[in-house]
């Protein structure tokens, strides 16, 4: 059985057993090889599978434990810095517990470790690392009973009961209360000045100020002659000195307790090396099966190799030749021979092919046919689009990148102002210089299209023919010839004019909206200057006051005139708190068209008689709840504006007329209040005809300190003030001006449209000062300002005593609740503050009589004092009115 036996059994056999025989025969080879191999991977990959989960899960076990090293080591400094803070809030027990639970999973995951490597196939140097693993769970047990002396340490520092620090309380109290009944204002004095030191210490942890406070203590005992008084002296350094020496101890042992965490932490880093080695090495055995495997796999390739050479050799001798003639045939179809056919003569696949290709070419000739009838069907398609190109609501254009038009729609040509394409198609030689505004933007629209083939959304400005604006918003794409070469550029341009006045006016709403928020934020800071100095004007004019009671008839005048300026600095500040809005402002029912004429003689006093004065006030004006005088400020300081903007004299025109705030008007100023949503309202106008004022200048006029006046002339405050007054009112403000066409300031109140009216109540005389016996407790952080009460009270024969905190004002309640009378507070005080003390002394005691008085308070505030206190008022105060409050509160039932 020799090769010739061999190639006449090959040529009996179909092509498909020709595959089939020599594809079997390869396959058979493949899979011998390959089961050998697979044999003998399996073994070698099962061995370093388990080498390599082994090492895995050490390396994980490893890192765990240093994580929870570190995550004990966090909580525990965590613990040291806020265990004051725990220990208020009861949490000292669960955070130290935390902590322990955590160091003994640590100690389990150590033992978890020593059994792993024990019961593995492990390297000789991480098996002797059981050693270190001993040694790491006995520090670990080390650094658990240093932690639980820690802890120890701090419950006897600030024990809530026993602790040192408790101890130091109740001592500093009992010091402090026989200080105060001996009366004696120097040693409190040093009493206080020791406090400060310990409050430092407490804050700093520096031993030097204790010391500090114990030298202070020394001469607090030498000039104490009170033996109780020495020996609270001797208890309070004794304690202080315990603590100092405590915190050293605590302060080692945490230096102690991270020492012990330097010495395990090495030993977990040296396991971690050890198991990435042990990976490492299993990856590399990993490896070196992988190259094996390459090897057996190229040998199988070689094999098939030689394989297939002899099967092509058989398959040209049986098929290649029949193939060619199949060849032929198909060229001389593609040379639209479409009568072309084949004469191969056998019966394997080769023959039934030649047969299949005799019915393809007769297909082709059918398929000839219907090409046709696709390409009439075309003809109609393009003239479908060519309806949608012409009917087309957007704009659509074809163009080459030099800047011509190749096509354009009607809808693009009605939309840039001409007559017709051909029109357009003529005339515009350069689209970029003759359509584009700016023709750098048709250059950088070109770039981009170059670039990124496609451009979306690309926003412009376009001239029409009649040289008129149009915003438009462009798409485009680049069309290109099979080479990638660019034939033309074709997209779709929408006008978008209206859409980008839409978004102009949105950006003047949000620059309005910007506008009140920065008021409202200066408004607070101008609100808290106005506390201070409300503060400083009661202790000046109480003052005072007091020296007029006593004063000679030559002195009194000096005093009158003290009593002026606090007055008018008084006014100066209720100014301030109108511009802050913080202050509640006294509203009653009024007419305008009543109060302008008074007002308009004040302004004939003050403007030059150049300037014409015009008025023009509707007859059935709907009245305004408003304060007169701030009503009165406003038109002030806007008539004196007018006069600086009409140097060389004019008109000022001054219009009242009833309004109603529509929809259309609240999107033009979106900051405008809700009072006036739908709502009717009166309009004053307050116009003239001087420089006026451009854009830029327009924008900042309501802004706190701008002024466009010289030095010295102006303060910037005289707008602002009336932008917060007419917010106050509820009302709005906004201005008309053009430069050389004059300014207008139209002032927008709510209407009252039942027309009730509230009479201002008229201002009472001067009273006398109405004396008592009671006793008051005054509450107020301001020594000043409790010693003129002080003086005032007692001089009209009532008992006074002081607080200048609510904790000690608390304090002191609750010890003479019986005797008190009376609790005059002050609202603005640091620690718990006047709301808070006011709050816990009328859960208290609700029968409590509070007057609160305050340098600033906002709405909100007042509102809540008046629930809970029996009256309310604000800083400065005259004398004689406060004594007549106190007195109707203290008559109260």
């Amino acid at each position: 059985m020799g090769p010739g036996f061999i190639f006449k059994y090959w040529q009996k056999l179909k092509i498909a057993s020709k595959f089939a025989t020599a594809f079997g025969i390869l396959q058979a080879l493949i899979i011998i090889v390959g089961l050998i191999g697979l044999v003998a991977l399996t073994a070698v990959l099962y061995k370093t599978e388990t080498t390599i989960l082994t090492s895995s899960e050490i390396q994980r076990t490893v890192l765990s434990m240093n994580h929870h090293i570190e995550e004990s080591r966090r909580l525990q400094r965590d613990f040291s810095i806020n265990y004051m803070t725990l220990v208020e809030s009861n949490g000292e027990q669960e955070s130290s517990h935390q902590i322990q639970d955590l160091i003994l999973y640590i100690m389990q995951e150590n033992k978890n470790l020593q059994q792993l490597i024990s019961n593995s196939n492990v390297s000789e140097a991480l098996r002797k690392n059981e050693v270190n693993m001993k040694y790491f769970h006995s520090s670990s047990k080390r650094y658990l009973n240093t932690f639980r002396e820690i802890i120890a340490l701090y419950d006897e520092l600030a024990g809530k009961k026993t602790g040192l620090m408790s101890q130091l309380s109740q001592h500093s109290m009992l010091l402090n209360e026989s200080l105060e009944k001996l009366e004696d204002s120097r040693l409190l004095l040093l009493f206080k000045d020791v406090k400060i030191f310990e409050n430092q210490y407490w804050h700093q942890r520096k031993r030097f100020l204790f010391q500090s406070a114990f030298n202070i203590l020394y001469t607090l005992r030498q000039e104490a002659s009170n033996k109780k008084i020495i020996s609270h002296i001797e208890n309070y350094e004794s304690t202080a000195r315990k603590i100092v020496n405590l915190e050293v101890s605590i302060r080692s042992k945490l230096n102690e307790f991270d020492l012990q965490i330097e010495t395990i932490a090495p030993i977990s880093t040296e396991l971690i090396l050890l198991a990435q080695k042990e990976v490492e090495n299993a990856r590399s055995e990993i490896n070196r099966i992988t190259v094996i495997a390459i090897v057996v796999l190229l040998i199988v390739i070689l094999c098939g190799f030689v394989l297939i050479s002899l099967i092509s050799t058989l398959f040209d001798k049986t098929i290649t030749r029949n193939v060619v003639k199949l060849t032929n045939a198909t060229n001389e179809l593609k040379e639209d021979n479409l009568l072309v056919t084949t004469d191969i003569d056998s019966n394997d696949e080769v023959g039934l092919l030649g047969k299949n290709f005799n019915g393809m070419a007769l297909r082709v000739q059918n398929l000839v046919t219907n090409l046709e009838e696709q390409v009439i069907e075309r003809t109609g398609a393009e003239e479908k689009f060519r309806s949608i190109f012409e009917n087309a609501v957007e704009g659509i254009y074809q163009s080459t990148l030099e800047g011509r038009f190749l096509s354009i729609n009607p809808s693009m040509v009605k939309m840039l102002g001409y007559d017709s394409a051909e029109d357009i198609m003529s005339s515009i030689t350069d689209i970029g210089a003759q359509c584009f505004v700016n023709p750098g933007a048709r250059t950088s629209m070109i770039q981009t299209l170059l670039d990124d083939g496609t451009i979306r959304g690309f926003e412009t400005r376009m001239r029409k023919k009649d040289s008129s604006i149009i915003w438009c918003g462009i798409s485009a794409r680049l069309v290109k010839n099979f080479d990638g070469s660019v034939r033309y550029s074709e997209g779709f341009c929408v006008d978008i004019t209206k859409q980008k006045l839409s978004d102009e006016v949105l950006k003047s709403k949000e620059a309005q909206l910007q506008r009140s928020q920065k008021m409202e934020t200066i408004g607070i800071l101008t609100g808290g200057i106005a506390h201070e100095f409300n503060n400083i004007l009661y202790i000046i004019s109480g003052t005072s006051e007091l020296l007029m009671l006593d004063a000679k008839p030559d002195e009194k005048e000096n005093i009158s005139g003290i009593i002026n300026a606090s007055q008018r600095g008084a006014k100066l500040v209720k100014q301030l708190m109108a511009f802050s809005r913080k202050t509640e402002t006294s509203l009653y029912t009024i007419q305008l068209n009543t109060e302008m004429p008074v007002i308009i003689k004040m302004i004939e006093q003050l403007l030059p008689r150049m300037i014409d004065i015009r008025h023009d006030f509707a007859h059935d004006l709907h009245p305004i709840n408003a304060d007169k005088g701030q009503i009165e400020q406003v038109v002030l300081n806007l008539c004196l504006n007018a006069k600086d903007a009409m140097p060389d004299g004019g008109t000022l025109s001054i219009k009242t007329e009833n309004g109603i705030v529509d929809d259309s008007f609240i999107d033009r100023h979106p900051e405008i209040p809700i009072e006036l949503h739908d709502n009717r309202c009166v309009i004053m106008t307050v116009s003239d005809t001087g420089t006026g004022m451009d854009e830029k200048t327009k924008e900042h006029i309501f802004d706190p300190f701008f002024t466009t006046k010289d030095v010295g002339k102006g303060t910037g405050l005289g707008l602002s003030v009336i932008y917060g007054i007419i917010k106050g009112h509820d009302g709005h403000i906004y201005c008309d001006s053009k430069p050389g066409a004059g300014t207008a300031f139209k002032i927008y109140f709510p209407a009252v449209i039942d027309n009730q009216t509230e009479e201002m109540p008229k201002e009472n005389e001067p009273e006398q000062l109405m004396k008592g016996t009671e006793t008051i407790l005054i509450v107020d952080d301001e020594k000043d300002i409790v010693s003129v009460m002080e003086t005032l009270l007692r001089r009209l024969g009532y008992t006074t005593l002081s607080a200048n905190t609510g904790e000690s004002a608390l304090t002191i309640y609750k010890k003479m609740h019986n005797k008190i009378d009376l609790v005059l507070l002050d609202f603005g005080m640091p620690g718990m503050g006047g709301k808070k003390t006011l709050d816990m002394l009328f859960d208290l005691y609700r029968d409590v009589k509070v007057i609160v008085a305050s340098g600033y308070s906002g709405e909100k505030a007042v509102e809540d004092i008046r629930k809970k206190a029996k009256a309310f008022t604000q800083k400065p105060v005259n004398s004689s009115k406060l004594l007549k409050l106190i007195r109707n509160v203290l008559d109260m039932k």
